[in-house]
C-alpha cells in the first residue's frame, strides 16, 4: 500500500512528497480539536479490524503527541506530523526554514546543513533541519545574552 504523501526511498529516510505546510484549520476543526483536547485522557484508539482498543493516556509519548497536535489545532494553527527520518526536497526544506530556495541551496553548499543527492536532486533529512534550527536558536539566544551584558556594562539599558 503506497501513501500519496509518503513513500519509501532508496535511502534510510522517507521521502515526503506533499507540502509540509498544511491548510490553517477551519472553525469546525478548531472546535473539534478543542473538544478532543478537553477529553484527551479518555480518548481511545480502536482498530476496527482486530477490535483492539488502546487508550491514548496509556502511552505518555502518544498522549503528548496528541496533546500538542490538538493544542495547535484548537488555537487555529496548522499542524504537520513529519517522521524524523523524512527526506525533504530543497523546496520543502526552504519553506520549513522560511527562506528562499536559492538561499537554502547556498546554505547546503556552504556545509551549514547536511544533505545527499538522489540522482541530480539534493535531499535533506528532516532531523538535520531540526538540528540546524535548534543550533540557530541557541546561537541567537547566546548572542542576545552577550548583547544584554554589553549594554549593562555600558549602562545602556
Amino acid at each position: 500500500m503506497k501513501d500519496n504523501a509518503l513513500s519509501g526511498s532508496k535511502r534510510k529516510g522517507t521521502m515526503v512528497r506533499s507540502p509540509l505546510t498544511p491548510a490553517v484549520p477551519d472553525k469546525n476543526t478548531i472546535e473539534f480539536a478543542s473538544t478532543l483536547l478537553r477529553h484527551l485522557g479518555s480518548i481511545v484508539i480502536v482498530d476496527t479490524n482486530k477490535k483492539d482498543i488502546a487508550g491514548v493516556a496509556d502511552n505518555p509519548v502518544i498522549l503528548e503527541l496528541f496533546k500538542r497536535m490538538l493544542l495547535g489545532l484548537s488555537r487555529g494553527k496548522a499542524v504537520s506530523i513529519v517522521p524524523h527520518n523524512a527526506e525533504l526536497t530543497t523546496h520543502q526544506a526552504a519553506n520549513l526554514l522560511n527562506v528562499s530556495r536559492p538561499h537554502f541551496v547556498k546554505m547546503l553548499e556552504q556545509g551549514k546543513i547536511a544533505y545527499h543527492r538522489a540522482g541530480t536532486h539534493r535531499r535533506v533529512l528532516f532531523q538535520d533541519l531540526i538540528n540546524y534550527k535548534k543550533t540557530q536558536k541557541a546561537d541567537t539566544q547566546q548572542a542576545l545574552k552577550s548583547l544584554m551584558e554589553l549594554s549593562e556594562d555600558y549602562g545602556l539599558y
